[in-house]
């Protein structure tokens, strides 16, 4: 915050003139202004702005460049501001190699405020022609580095997407570039776990890699990276037999408890919504159901407005978990609120979906799935736990193919259909006994 009212301060000297409090007026105004500026402009078309020669606006885009993840952490508000300003230089007076960093920020704006998807792919697109033209590597890198994690995933697959993430921390370590280096790598470990990717695996290198950032002197992706890695030991089932968080213990952090404090003492919503979804994420999975919806009521109040691809996932699971809760309640009230949170989840997959099948497709039908099996319509249910089934395994999404099938066979189990659900069930631990999800299977089988 102090970085932020200095940089904020020279801003102002140069002629940049930002709000004391950002009001959600002032977001809109920007925004709207900014879509007003772009009007028109095709990646060509930016591609060939003049180059910015005035020293004193270079300056102030370089600043603004600096100060936008620093806005993403302490105040996101900020973003659709800055973003507004170093658009407008670059349309008026000219581009630098920075002015890709205002176009990748609108385009994550227009995604968390306006939900226009196409719009925002778009000008994450036009963000990465400019920094080519200009054959900045390291910035280039810095970009695709933001972009795969908030906004390229709704449209590619995660398995390419993770893949171009650990592809950036080469590039980023290549040009000494350390935190966001080490940004990629607590992002491709998020993306990793989601992908389907084998749990042992990702154990070892959230393991390795978060050692890695510690010993880069990034201590605030090494705490992200020790969540991750507190995650999957969860499942796995090694959680007693190992503690990540042995690396945080020369700043008194000794579980996730004290990080958990530390980050809301400090005013670190980001890292306080890392650890509620990773609470969330095992409770789901560890059948701790009402748990899970605490986690993910948690994890949304913490007061950011950026979308990022754990809040994808953060309404799936939450979805999932309280259809769940639904058909358990007897309380017409409490079941009504439960069945209205799912409900909505299932809209947003309607959209998601749209954008991309790979990613999605198989989510918006085991919601759809649990949602007819809650209204009583089990031929509607059926028909979309298999389409569940089938386009997770289309698309390379083990853990999310067992997912399907376990529900599936609980599903068959309560319809009266033991002899198949014993099947489905045996089918969905075969999926997690080769996803490495130990402990989820000793569950199963209890």
């Amino acid at each position: 915050k102090e970085a932020m009212t200095t940089v904020l301060f020279v801003l102002n000297e140069l002629g940049e003139d930002f709000p004391e409090e950002v009001s959600p007026e002032d977001v809109q105004t920007a925004m709207i202004s900014t879509q007003r500026l772009l009007d028109g402009y095709s990646k060509e078309d930016i591609v060939g702005v003049p180059r910015l020669k005035d020293e004193k606006k270079q300056w102030a885009v370089k600043l603004m460049d600096f100060l936008t993840p620093c806005a993403f952490m302490v105040s996101p508000r900020l973003l659709p501001i800055l973003a507004n300003h170093m658009i407008n230089i670059l349309v008026k007076d000219g581009a630098c190699k920075e002015s890709a960093f205002g176009l990748s920020n609108y385009s994550l704006c227009l995604i968390t405020l306006r939900h226009d998807y196409e719009a925002g792919y778009s000008y994450g697109k036009m963000a990465i022609a400019l920094l080519e033209s200009f054959g900045a590597m390291g910035s280039l890198q810095k970009v695709k580095c933001m972009l795969q994690n908030m906004v390229n995933y709704l449209f590619e697959p995660i398995q390419s997407t993770a893949n171009v993430l650990l592809e950036s921390y080469e590039g980023l370590r290549a040009t000494g570039d350390n935190e966001f280096a080490c940004l990629a790598l607590s992002m491709y470990t998020d993306q990793l776990i989601m992908s389907g990717c084998l749990l042992p695996v990702v154990e070892k290198k959230c393991e390795e890699f978060a050692l890695r950032s510690m010993r880069l002197h990034q201590l605030q992706y090494c705490r992200n990276l020790c969540c991750t890695h507190n995650r999957v030991l969860s499942l796995t089932g090694n959680a007693e037999g190992k503690n990540p968080f042995h690396l945080l213990r020369d700043n008194d952090i000794a579980t996730e408890d004290d990080l958990l404090q530390e980050s809301l003492s400090t005013g670190r919503s980001g890292l306080s919504q890392q650890i509620y979804f990773s609470r969330m994420f095992t409770s789901f999975w560890l059948k701790k159901y009402n748990k899970a919806a605490e986690f993910a009521a948690q994890f949304r109040n913490a007061g950011r407005i950026s979308m990022r691809f754990i809040d994808i996932y953060c309404t799936f699971y939450e979805g999932l978990a309280v259809f769940h809760l639904a058909r358990c309640s007897t309380d017409k009230v409490i079941k009504s609120k439960w069945m209205d949170i799912g409900e909505k989840s299932v809209d947003r997959f309607k959209v998601w979906q749209e954008h991309s099948s790979w990613n999605f497709e198989n989510k918006l039908y085991l919601l759809q799935a649990e949602c007819h099996r809650c209204a009583g319509e089990n031929d509607n249910a059926d028909a979309k736990y298999l389409a569940a089934i089938e386009s997770a395994r289309r698309h390379r999404l083990l853990h999310e193919e067992g997912l399907a099938m376990e529900l599936y066979a609980s599903f068959l189990e309560e319809t009266g259909e033991s002899e198949k659900s014993k099947t489905r069930l045996s089918l969905a631990i075969e999926c997690y006994e080769k996803w490495g999800a130990t402990a989820v299977v000793k569950l199963l089988h209890n």
